[in-house]
């Protein structure tokens, strides 16, 4: 069991160079207010180190107000900058813990700057019933590595250092220097599943077996082990079976074994920052969509995200809005973003970025944005007349993004197709004047 002194955080600081500015997540209750004491301790120790605490107001009880008070009163007695925030706890799917979870970590993101560490009181007792929870989920390896003592959540670099701690050496801790804290009375509603195993199965579980905590928490340090295994070998089949864009090369990947598959697909679904699908989707996506025909256009989606195939690879994406591009006015100011809509992208107008129009040839007239019609043909300067479709299959366009490519006009004529062609009459040449460069930002994906 790690001792309760400020080599707890020199051990969160030394493991970041930066490190030196300390933000701790303060909830007012027993395990945070010992983790503000011992941070205070450490700065006072260490007069370069900068500690400053957040409180979340998730105004889910009558008595929130009066806790944020406490603990705004608490750290001004420490001699501890605090800032509150207020934040709305919408109920999902996933129910109030989950939704009060997102809304603390979401108010975390906007309220730590680059270069401060974060610091969040999870101790011994959290992660045992984390990895409970999880395992009752039907977790694999990833999710019963339980959390982590030091992980990255977008910006935001959080370290834990309470995490090998159990709630009984807190207690002990604060009773000793004579710290106060705050008992929430929602921590006893058995409805939550937290509660329930907190109150009611972790203590049978103990009482049969005294090491039980300290087991789950090795455990979930083994599975963490493991999950660095699965990673680099899934970076290993990675680096021979994607291109630049991390698509993944279908017909060599169905050599693997189905667990090794999954893996890869688990390796890339998180490199793309998408969230990670049920075991059955993950089914659905080697089924569906990796053993489909080269000419079919299958589709997987699940929250946020979708997969599909072309030509030979699996793309992982997010999910693409409903096509509704923007009415844009004529362009005749070059100097600015044209904006076309979430769902389309906006264009750009950046020397050596595109495709390069010929000024002249536009004789000032201005450009007009529309989208490919049925059988549209046109002429990309150097090539032979041909359908749009054709000239999207040769330009290599993912079918799910040319219903939404722009498409330049001057009065009835199509110019440019940005970022693909540019159609014969209108390409710059050194004898034409000026190039006009403009390309295609597609939406994000």
């Amino acid at each position: 069991m790690a001792a309760l002194n400020t080599a707890i955080i020199e051990n969160a600081i030394s493991r970041h160079t930066d490190g030196a500015s300390l933000v701790v997540g303060y909830s007012g209750g027993l395990d945070s207010a010992v983790l503000l004491h011992l941070c205070c301790r450490y700065a006072q120790e260490n007069p370069a180190v900068n500690v400053r605490a957040i409180h979340i107001n998730h105004q889910l009880s009558s008595c929130s107000d009066q806790w944020q008070l406490h603990c705004e009163q608490t750290a001004r007695a420490l001699g501890i900058e605090i800032d509150s925030v207020n934040v709305s706890v919408v109920k999902g799917k996933r129910g109030v813990e989950a939704a009060a979870r997102d809304a603390r970590y979401k108010a975390f993101q906007h309220m730590v700057n680059d270069g401060e560490l974060l610091l969040l009181a999870h101790h011994q007792n959290d992660q045992a019933e984390t990895l409970l929870l999880r395992l009752m989920r039907g977790s694999g390896p990833l999710g019963l590595r339980g959390m982590e003592e030091t992980s990255q959540r977008q910006n935001l670099l959080i370290h834990r250092p309470l995490l090998s701690v159990t709630r009984d050496a807190l207690e002990m801790h604060a009773k000793s220097v004579g710290l106060s804290w705050i008992d929430d009375h929602s921590n006893e509603d058995l409805r939550f599943d937290r509660n329930f195993l907190r109150h009611d199965i972790v203590p049978q579980l103990q009482a049969r077996w005294p090491g039980a905590i300290n087991n789950m928490a090795r455990a979930a340090r083994l599975c963490g082990e493991s999950v660095e295994l699965l990673e680099a070998l899934a970076k290993q089949d990675c680096d021979m079976l994607t291109n630049q864009q991390l698509c993944l090369k279908i017909e060599p990947a169905l050599a693997l074994s189905r667990a090794r598959l999954n893996n890869v697909l688990r390796y890339l679904i998180q490199a793309h920052k998408l969230l990670l699908p049920s075991e059955v989707v993950l089914g659905q996506i080697i089924d569906e969509v990796m053993m489909a025909g080269e000419g079919a256009q299958p589709l997987v989606r699940w929250r946020g995200a979708e997969v599909r195939r072309h030509r030979g690879y699996l793309y992982f994406l997010s999910s693409l809005p409903q096509f509704e591009p923007a009415d844009v006015p004529p362009i005749t100011n070059f100097d600015a973003e044209v904006n076309l809509g979430n769902s389309v992208g906006k264009l750009i107008f950046e020397e050596g970025s595109g495709t390069a129009i010929s000024q002249a040839a536009l004789q000032g007239k201005p450009l007009k944005v529309r989208y490919r019609q049925a059988k549209l043909r046109c002429v990309p300067a150097g090539r032979p007349s041909n359908l749009l479709t054709h000239w999207f299959q040769q330009y290599r366009l993912e079918p799910w993004l040319r219903d939404r490519q722009p498409l330049l006009y001057c009065g009835n004529q199509l110019v440019a197709a940005p970022g693909l062609f540019v159609s014969e009459g209108y390409q710059y040449c050194a004898s034409k004047g000026q190039p006009l460069w403009v390309d295609w930002v597609q939406p994000v994906q």
